[in-house]
Formats: structure tokens, sequence, C-alpha cells
């Protein structure tokens, strides 16, 4: 049994080189919710040192709230701000002669684009313009997931280490009882139940079935590095391997 592990990077984390030992996919801010030339340089350096996958992680452009917070946009919008950031992302990227393999949108923009299709085709449109060949990493059972296999790109299906799961698939909201999970040891038996059974506990003491084929780490949750160490160590004694994602 093989899975991919990816961490949200570029972020401002204090973690990001020590989560990048483990990881085996980084998908780093690109100046919506933050980032800058900067900071992509810093991470994209990182993630080459450890031969680590790289993808841009576009934001609705709100850093006051770090891209979580949900506001009405329209699909021109969602076209303009895929091409801008992951634009400036592909351009550090390609000077640094290191070519990018997936996309995965951050907050709020993930959670719009799973539920709204038009907004979804809007972002592979804005796609598109940059590079139609990256792979798209979001929920496997989402609106983005279904356009994106209809029009024959890979999609990468995610779950969530540290987050609460409530009964219909969906992330508990941030701020919500059950949103972030605090327990390593809770953390990592979650994920090796959902590799081995396919089901994953939900906030409501239920279960439900998860495709994955990534799991992620955010660099900002507190305890991240402790979270991923756990599950590593799982893992291991599960006999699960841990390595990048292939194209079929």
């Amino acid at each position: 049994m093989k899975i991919d592990v990816n961490a949200d990077i570029g972020e401002g984390g204090l973690v990001d080189d020590a989560l990048l030992q483990w990881v085996t996919s980084a998908n780093i801010a690109c100046g919506g919710h933050t980032g800058d030339v900067d900071s992509m340089t810093r991470a994209l350096l990182s993630a080459q040192k450890r031969g680590v996958s790289v993808g841009a992680h576009p934001s609705l452009p709100d850093r006051e709230h770090f891209g979580r917070r949900e506001f009405p946009v329209t699909p021109v919008q969602v076209e303009h701000l895929v091409v801008d950031q992951m634009g400036a992302f592909h351009e550090v990227a390609h000077g640094m002669a290191i070519q990018p393999r997936q996309v995965k949108p951050h907050g709020a923009l993930y959670h719009l684009l799973g539920r709204e299709r038009v907004l979804a085709g809007a972002f592979l449109a804005g796609l598109d313009r940059i590079d139609p060949s990256l792979a798209i990493v979001c929920p496997g059972h989402s609106e983005l997931a279904a356009l994106a296999r209809v029009q024959g790109r890979r999609v990468i299906a995610e779950v969530f280490a540290d987050r609460g799961y409530q009964s219909n698939g969906h992330l508990v909201a941030r701020g919500q009882p059950g949103d972030l999970l605090s327990s390593p040891g809770e953390v990592a038996r979650r994920m090796r139940d959902l590799l081995t059974h396919g089901r994953i506990s939900t906030e409501d003491g239920g279960q439900i079935g998860l495709e994955a084929d990534t799991i992620c780490f955010h660099s900002d949750t507190e305890g991240a590095l402790n979270f991923l160490q756990e599950v590593m160590a799982t893992f291991k004694e599960a006999g699960i391997l841990v390595c990048p994602w292939t194209i079929p």
C-alpha cells in the first residue's frame, strides 16, 4: 500500500524545513493569502534540496483572513486570480529550472471550488492558461474533482490528517468544535484506518468512506511535526509505503 504525503508551506510557518524532510509533495503559497517572490524562492529551494514535488497554492485574495474567509467571487475573478498567482509562482520556479507538478487551491477557495461547478470550471480555465498538464489536488468527491476528471485531467484525491470531518464528507468548519485534532496518536490511528479500511471517523462518532491519494499536513497547525512523525511511525509499522504520487 502506498500514499503521498503533502504539506502546505511558504506560509510563514516555523517548521517548513522540518516537514520537508518527511513529505513527498509541497504546495507553496503564491501571494493570495500570503507569500511573495522571496518566500516562494526559499520554499522552492528547500523542496528542491529534498527532492519534494512542488506546486502552487493559490487563494482568494485575502491576506487579512489568511484566505480562509469565504466571500462572493465571479468566475472571471477566479480565472484571473489563478492566472496571476500561478503565473507568478511558475515564473519563479521556471527561473530556478524547477517544473511544478500539481496545483492545490487554499482555504475558502478550496471549499468554493468543491461546491460550485461554475467556479471550478473557471479555475480550470485559468489553469489552462498556465499549464494544463498539472495534477489537481482536491477532495476526491468534490465538484472540482468531478469536472477535472470529465476533462481528462489528473486528480490527486486529498484528505487532511489534522482536520475533523462531518458525516457528509466535508471538513468541520474552522472555529467549530472538532475542527482541529490535537492528539498525534488519534491522527495516526485515523490515517492508518483510512488507508487500511478506506474509512475515517467523523465528528459525530460515525465513519465515512474517503478516497485518498495524498494526506495533507498544515504547516501552521500547532504540533504539525509531531503529527507527521507519529503518522510516519504508524505507517512503517503497518507496512504502508510513503512515496510520491505517479501518473498512471
